[in-house]
């Protein structure tokens, strides 16, 4: 069995700016980041670009310009489901504290 080809963070970080450039219009986008894939329920110890969508939806129900790749260039690609917002109230009070 070959040995998995390492990928460097900077090879990570060029391709997130890449992916956020094309699908930062997506409605369903919520974010781009850089961290460790998932399989299902469990975290692997694989760094990925991981993007993340309100909901995702099968690969068949997608047209195929929305296809996400699993792996671009030797970077793992993955897809996670989350509805992000900061609270609603979250920036009304300044902090006075540090």
């Amino acid at each position: 069995m070959p040995a998995k080809k390492t990928v460097s963070d900077a090879k990570r970080r060029a391709w997130l700016q890449k992916l956020y450039r094309r699908l930062r219009l997506r409605p369903k986008l919520t974010g781009i980041d850089i961290g460790y894939a998932w399989n299902g329920e469990t975290q692997t110890k694989e760094k990925s670009v991981r993007v993340h969508l309100t909901q995702k939806r099968p690969l068949e129900a997608l047209p195929e310009h929305e296809v996400i790749p699993k792996e671009i260039d030797g970077v793992r690609i993955d897809v996670l489901e989350g509805n992000y917002r900061l609270p609603e109230n979250s920036l009304a009070q300044p902090q006075t504290k540090r």
